[in-house]
């Protein structure tokens, strides 16, 4: 009986598995999609690339300001802490 259980919760096991592979794969068809459509909307208008180019390029920068910010502060409050 024992035995019998265990390859009912292997073979449950292995169905989630499967239908968590499914998933992943019409995720992935869906995002292949979405990517495609872009790039012809991006070929289609030229200035809509070169937007997105300084959105992403703005939005590193500020990513990095953040971080300094934040390591600055994490700085000085250790150093407060421990003097």
């Amino acid at each position: 009986m024992n035995c019998f259980s265990s390859h009912i919760l292997v073979d449950e096991q292995i169905n989630i598995a499967m239908e968590a592979r499914e998933h992943l794969t019409s995720q992935r068809q869906v995002f292949k999609r979405m990517q495609t459509r872009f790039n012809d909307i991006t070929n289609r208008f030229p200035m809509l690339n070169s937007l997105i180019y300084r959105i992403n390029a703005r939005k590193r920068r500020d990513s990095l300001i953040i971080g300094i910010v934040v390591a600055i502060c994490t700085f000085l409050l250790l150093l407060y802490a421990f003097h």
